[in-house]
């Protein structure tokens, strides 16, 4: 990471990690907080894509719109979910919280 921008955002998630009770008590904070930036840095690229699509979904056709929820699905939450589980259990909390209410 060598851009301002980018050194920027990987002091303010270095901070925002080292805030956190659980990576202040593991044994793994060094390896553990060079890995959390990593998972949330490594998607930058579809975040715009995904941005773009949100602000302009008519300059999308479907296919494109796809690759882009694809992209979404296979590699950005995958990295959001393991930097959850770096951070803390909050992959848990979610399953708690995504009940879908009754018909």
């Amino acid at each position: 990471m060598s851009t301002t921008s980018t050194n920027s955002l990987e002091s303010k998630l270095l901070a925002f990690f080292k805030d956190m009770a659980f990576a202040k008590e593991n044994n793994n904070y060094e390896s553990d907080r060079g890995k959390f930036v990593f998972h949330m840095t490594d998607w930058q690229e579809e975040l715009g894509s995904l941005l773009r699509l949100f602000s302009s979904p008519d300059d999308y056709d479907q296919d494109q719109a796809n690759q882009v929820m694809q992209a979404l699905f296979y590699h950005v939450l995958p990295h959001l979910n393991a930097a959850a589980e770096i951070y803390d259990d909050a992959a848990e909390l979610y399953k708690m919280h995504n009940k879908l209410p009754s018909s």
